[in-house]
């Protein structure tokens, strides 16, 4: 009986000790992703068109509610 108990007990603490011991290593960077434009225009087909942009600035304010997405005045493609 004092076998198994003792048997126990070292099974316990090498558990408790198994990430103490190896090597000490940084995870990797995460990979890079490519940059994407940040403003574009695109047309009623959801493809970019070379126009110049528009002056125009948003206010957003949170309505106190969770939602998937807008969508009033935008398309599926993400067109305002």
């Amino acid at each position: 009986m004092q076998a198994k108990a003792l048997l126990i007990g070292v099974l316990m603490f090498s558990a408790a000790l198994a990430g103490c011991f190896g090597k000490d290593q940084p995870p990797p960077p995460p990979p890079e992703e490519p940059q994407m434009p940040t403003t574009f225009v695109t047309g009623p087909d959801g493809l970019p068109v070379e126009v110049p942009l528009l002056n125009i600035s948003f206010v957003f304010s949170d309505v106190g509610e969770d939602g998937a997405e807008p969508s009033i005045g935008v398309t599926s493609s993400g067109c305002i």
